[in-house]
């Protein structure tokens, strides 16, 4: 089942579709949350969004592609890719970005953004 939700970043909106059959109860629990607001931050060239869940260990994912978006448990937030890479550890994907990509840029210091249902 895919569901989508859209990331309000400052005057932007990205678009990502969502695949539960990746981690169903990371997105059950991410659509119990919304609509809601959290920081962003960019680390490297990924978009960090606060978002704790209260989640263990999952399984891996070897790679990330450009525009995936993922869980990380250990930092707990969300993430979007910008650059095709290794997962680390701690990070599940659970969808990828289907529309605002060219958004993903960077910004200065840590900002609001609404993720709502699509």
């Amino acid at each position: 089942m895919k569901s989508k939700i859209k990331i309000k970043i400052r005057n932007c909106d990205i678009e990502v579709e969502t695949k539960r059959h990746l981690s169903p109860e990371i997105i059950r629990k991410i659509f119990r949350l919304l609509p809601m607001e959290s920081y962003a931050y960019q680390k490297e060239e990924d978009l960090f969004i606060k978002l704790d869940l209260g989640l263990g260990a999952r399984q891996k994912i070897p790679d990330l592609d450009k525009g995936d978006m993922f869980y990380n448990i250990e930092q707990s937030n969300l993430g979007i890719t910008n650059n095709s890479r290794k997962a680390n550890t701690k990070e599940i994907k659970i969808g990828r970005v289907t529309k605002g990509m060219e958004h993903i840029k960077k910004f200065d210091g840590i900002i609001i953004v609404k993720i709502l249902v699509v």
